[in-house]
């Protein structure tokens, strides 16, 4: 679902913390931190039925230019070294699919995080 904003919420947005919600287990889509990104957002964070996600910008910030020369660029080399490791480990059955289904965007993040230095977390909700 894409939610739109006027251009005085979008400017109100630098330097807040934007909470929202995912249906299903999963992390931030890329458009989730494209957003971020690109209205220089101090946090983002999401919750799912299971997990609390937290992501804020490298030191220095982010804004579109870092967005689209580094955090996306990092994202895709994370995601193609991520997803084969978890699909070979998926053929070998030491995963299920529902394991590669909910970590999946997870491990994408906690690696695009290490490379480039953004802080990323991910904890479990209580219940």
């Amino acid at each position: 679902m894409q939610v739109r904003f006027t251009r005085l919420e979008l400017r109100k947005m630098k330097d807040a913390i934007m909470l929202h919600n995912h249906p299903h287990v999963t992390s931030f889509s890329k458009d989730d931190i494209a957003f971020a990104a690109t209205n220089q957002v101090a946090e983002m964070r999401v919750v799912d039925p299971i997990y609390r996600y937290s992501m804020k910008p490298p030191k220095g910030g982010w804004n579109k230019k870092v967005w689209e020369s580094m955090l996306w660029p990092a994202m895709i080399k994370s995601s193609v070294k991520v997803r084969a490791r978890m699909l070979k480990k998926a053929y070998d059955g030491k995963i299920t699919n529902d394991h590669y289904s909910v970590n999946e965007q997870h491990e994408i993040w906690r690696q695009t995080a290490k490379q480039i230095g953004i802080i990323y977390q991910r904890k479990r909700r209580h219940s």
